[in-house]
């Protein structure tokens, strides 16, 4: 990770519009150390700093020589891991609440996505996408057949046919491509290019129009109680 100053720091911070509080959150820091280390008041340790570091780059911004900073306008990550995972998640959320617009997800089976998040996380995540579902065209393309809807709250769901259904998830949002590679644990290759994200964009909505409403089993309802 690149060893940036209180400067590069500041200048970040507003190129995202965040405030120190923000990016506290974010690296998983205290807000005073934040502030003390953009005083100088404070030597961050290595870590501290490879944390708030990877925040931002995540975040699509490039750390210069002589304390300049700047947006990436093509950048690709690979993260892996629980943590990269809630990382890309919270990657998603920002981009929902400051652009808003569409998010797409095709080939997914969310009970695995649940094996690799913590369940806290999970029901954390899906509160606050449910705060902004009116700022958000959110839609998920499942296997024909799934039932397992989780994010119905603030996403659209349909089946894709069996035949047309692949094992490799992607995520479209912003202009952000995302391909999440299930093994051993998720790999996630994140893409942030305008064209690429289009392109997979028009591929989503083909399957969407191809695709079906799903058939969901009626819950039973309870017996009337007799007089």
């Amino acid at each position: 990770m690149p060893h940036i100053t209180g400067n590069q720091m500041r200048a970040a911070r507003a190129l995202m519009n965040w405030s120190q509080s923000d990016l506290a959150d974010k690296a998983g820091l205290w807000h005073p150390t934040i502030a003390n280390i953009e005083t100088g008041k404070t030597t961050p340790s290595k870590a501290t700093l490879d944390k708030i570091s990877g925040v931002f780059i995540n975040h699509g911004l490039e750390f210069l020589d002589g304390e300049g900073v700047k947006k990436k306008t093509e950048t690709v990550l690979t993260l892996s891991g629980e943590s990269d995972f809630e990382r890309f998640y919270d990657l998603v959320y920002d981009a929902a609440k400051t652009t808003g617009g569409q998010i797409f997800i095709s080939n997914v089976d969310e009970r695995i996505f649940d094996e690799f998040v913590q369940p806290e996380f999970d029901k954390f995540h899906m509160h606050r996408m449910e705060q902004i579902r009116r700022n958000i065209d959110f839609r998920t393309l499942v296997k024909e057949g799934d039932d397992y809807l989780p994010a119905k709250g603030y996403s659209k769901y349909k089946w894709l046919a069996a035949e047309k259904f692949a094992n490799t998830p992607f995520y479209v949002f912003a202009d952000y491509l995302a391909i999440i590679i299930m093994i051993d644990e998720p790999m996630i290759i994140l893409i942030k290019n305008q064209k690429v994200a289009d392109l997979y964009r028009e591929k989503f909505l083909i399957q969407w129009e191809s695709a079906k409403k799903p058939i969901l089993p009626e819950r039973p309802k309870g017996k009337k109680k007799t007089a």
